[in-house]
């Protein structure tokens, strides 16, 4: 083997070895801005104030039981909309009945 053989092999397996290195690092990136881009889209579906709630994630809100929450939409106390059947209350509506009870 001459030396230019023994540069040549040494140069391709420095590289070999930054890239795999450098892919890794992609990798991690990407991984990370998943994760950032979920933590994202979660906070801003709890601050959205139209999200549309179902009785269920309401009463968990308002630390009531759910039968509860579907009278306080029959008696008018909390706005909602019918979908389906099934009431859909806006988490708007609920800051709103809170910012009135306490």
């Amino acid at each position: 083997m001459t030396m230019e053989d023994i540069m040549q092999s040494t140069m391709e397996s420095v590289i070999t070895e930054k890239f795999s290195y450098f892919e890794n690092q992609v990798h991690n990136l990407i991984l990370e801005v998943t994760r950032l881009n979920s933590t994202i889209g979660q906070l801003l579906k709890k601050s959205n104030p139209e999200e549309k709630l179902t009785v269920k994630e309401a009463a968990e809100i308002l630390r009531v039981k759910e039968n509860t929450v579907r009278d306080m939409c029959k008696s008018d106390k909390i706005s909602y909309e019918k979908l389906g059947g099934q009431f859909r209350i806006k988490r708007s509506a609920i800051n709103d009945y809170l910012n009135r009870h306490i």
